[in-house]
């Protein structure tokens, strides 16, 4: 078949792909097939993730009687200022619950700081929470570096695993939030800030107390109230709203067709959350 035929021909099969000739002296001995990516979806199909931007407590999914009750909670506790402490097991929620009481709260002004207080080396914490002044440690910035708690001021600052947070540093912790005041490490000058403090947990912080690896006072000063976010298994029939709620943006993200889901296949879902 001649190369203008076949190329064309190949066009019609696959109208996505196109040819890339072969040549050798002077002489075309075949092609290269490129298939090309689909059209990519645009930016209001796919939005960002719920984890990096303002959620209202309408977008946290979930039609059981536990999940309605808990948003209600929610709600009435981010209106009231109030550290508060947000408890689940791990890939619950929590930060979503967070980022809808900044948005709902006396915060909504200010700007979210989360930090993950397990998720760094043991001698970063420090220096990424209270900052570092000029010259504090071999490698710092020549003109000091500023940390979370004062890039919170004036929003709410997030502290995820704070069971994670070593004791040396939570007395420190402590500290800002009686006086309202940070000092950068290396610095005796007080900058003054003003947070909101959402922590959360995957542990129970009064069994870490009385094993002597949270502080108690610390405990008394973040928990002023309790959100505790019930896990999947407990919420009934959530996980099939859940189900077809990612489905549709792995649909959206891959410009493919919904995937369509019998009522046999979904009989199991909930049980086997159990």
């Amino acid at each position: 078949m001649p190369t203008v035929a076949w190329s064309a021909t190949l066009s019609e099969l696959l109208p996505n792909a196109s040819t890339e000739p072969v040549i050798d002296h002077n002489r075309q001995i075949g092609a290269i097939l490129v298939l090309h990516n689909r059209r990519r979806p645009s930016v209001s199909i796919v939005q960002r993730p719920l984890t990096e931007r303002l959620v209202d407590f309408d977008e946290i999914l979930g039609e059981s009687a536990v999940m309605q009750e808990i948003r209600e909670r929610a709600r009435k506790m981010a209106l009231t200022g109030a550290p508060i402490l947000i408890e689940g097991e791990t890939g619950v929620g929590k930060e979503l619950f967070a980022r809808a009481i900044h948005s709902t709260g006396t915060t909504a002004c200010g700007p979210f700081v989360p930090v993950n207080c397990g998720g760094m080396p043991r001698d970063l914490v420090g220096s990424e929470l209270f900052g570092y002044s000029k010259g504090a440690f071999t490698g710092a910035k020549e003109q000091g570096h500023a940390g979370k708690i004062e890039a919170a001021d004036g929003g709410l600052l997030c502290l995820d695993e704070i069971g994670e947070m070593p004791l040396d540093l939570q007395t420190f912790l402590l500290r800002v939030l009686e006086d309202g005041v940070v000092y950068r490490i290396g610095s005796n000058e007080g900058r003054p800030v003003r947070i909101r403090l959402v922590s959360m947990t995957n542990r129970d912080l009064l069994i870490e107390a009385e094993a002597g690896r949270f502080r108690r006072d610390l405990y008394y000063r973040i928990a002023v109230l309790r959100l505790p976010i019930p896990p999947l298994r407990s919420r009934g029939d959530d996980v099939v709203l859940l189900f077809h709620h990612f489905a549709r943006l792995a649909a959206a993200r891959l410009d493919r067709p919904l995937p369509r889901f019998d009522a046999h296949a979904q009989e199991g879902w909930p049980a086997s959350c159990h």
